[in-house]
């Protein structure tokens, strides 16, 4: 990722964003959810995805598809709103 967050200086303060703004705010729900970045990919190690899209200017996303318990997957995306909302 390229985003480091840091403690706010005051009790309460939120945490100051350093990097870009989009892996910012994805690690900030990832925080708020109460999980940690190492925890995820130690339990989504990069050779166990299924698939990885990768940044394309045309879809303006990224996506990564990954194996659920059951046999079903999971597909996380990332991009321009216009683009991942686009029916």
């Amino acid at each position: 990722m390229m985003c480091v967050l840091q403690k706010g200086e005051v009790e309460g303060e939120l945490p100051k964003q350093l990097g870009n703004k989009t892996e910012c705010s994805l690690l900030g729900f990832l925080l708020d959810l109460g999980q940690s970045y190492e925890s995820v990919r130690n339990d989504y190690p990069q050779d166990t995805l299924v698939k990885i899209y990768t940044f394309n200017s045309k879809r303006k996303s990224m996506s990564t598809v990954t194996h659920l318990p059951g046999g079903n997957f999971r597909l996380y995306c990332k991009g321009a709103s216009e683009m991942v909302l686009k029916e």
